[in-house]
């Protein structure tokens, strides 16, 4: 089955031995991607007066679409005629429209702002606010960032969740050293000094703990204080009297 893609036709060209039509376009309809093409064409001696005489037809065979952008000869077989010595040359290059690319034309990327961009060869770039690779989705950790310090972690539903100080937390508030205060029992509260997101406390003599949350036994009390007397660990024996 045959149908008419498409006609053109060239200005008059007088009186030359050789002579070149130049380029023209012709835009070939979506729903013949993959099928073939058979291009037919036809020169006349121009009269003014009287009507015109065939100088010669000319007929390729089926071809399929081109690569784009590479020029292909085409070759166009003549039909028998009066004319023998009528020759046509004929080059084909396929242009992909606007947004179109593959060696097909069949993938479509139109840039849209503020979601993406498109590369030389059709795929989708998003802008950093977007998420790959429809660029649809918002970028959560940038949407809804986390604290200083924290590291964002994307998950499949499109939210994300904060981690900071190895735990997960719902947003990783700010760090503000020893605010609000979390040691116990009269200790002191000071910033760490090896990580910044984190408080330490100097315990009383009779608490012990990361938080100076645990009460110390007589034993341990008199081996703290003589620790701190000669300003040195030692070797403790105690043995309490009832």
């Amino acid at each position: 089955y045959e149908c008419d893609v498409g006609s053109y036709e060239t200005k008059a060209h007088t009186d030359k031995t050789d002579t070149i039509f130049g380029s023209f376009e012709m835009n070939v309809p979506a729903s013949y991607r993959g099928f073939q093409l058979r291009f037919n064409a036809e020169v006349f001696d121009h009269d003014v007066y009287d009507s015109h005489d065939s100088i010669g037809r000319f007929r390729s065979s089926k071809m399929h679409v081109f690569k784009p952008d590479e020029a292909t000869a085409v070759t166009m077989d003549r039909e028998p005629s009066k004319n023998e010595a009528a020759e046509l040359s004929l080059h084909v290059k396929m242009v992909c429209e606007d947004g179109y690319y593959d060696t097909s034309c069949a993938k479509k990327c139109i840039a849209k702002i503020g979601f993406y961009t498109c590369d030389e060869n059709g795929n989708r770039i998003c802008v950093p606010e977007k998420l790959p690779p429809d660029c649809q989705l918002d970028d959560p950790c940038l949407k809804e960032p986390c604290a200083e310090g924290a590291t964002c972690e994307k998950l499949t539903d499109g939210s994300r969740k904060c981690i900071c100080d190895a735990t997960d937390e719902s947003k990783c508030y700010k760090h503000i050293p020893c605010e609000p205060n979390p040691c116990l029992n009269g200790a002191k509260c000071s910033q760490s000094p090896t990580n910044k997101f984190d408080d330490v406390c100097l315990c009383t003599e009779n608490y012990a703990g990361r938080r100076c949350d645990s009460p110390r036994d007589a034993c341990a009390e008199e081996a703290f204080r003589l620790m701190i007397k000669h300003n040195d660990t030692i070797n403790q024996k105690c043995r309490l009297s009832v």
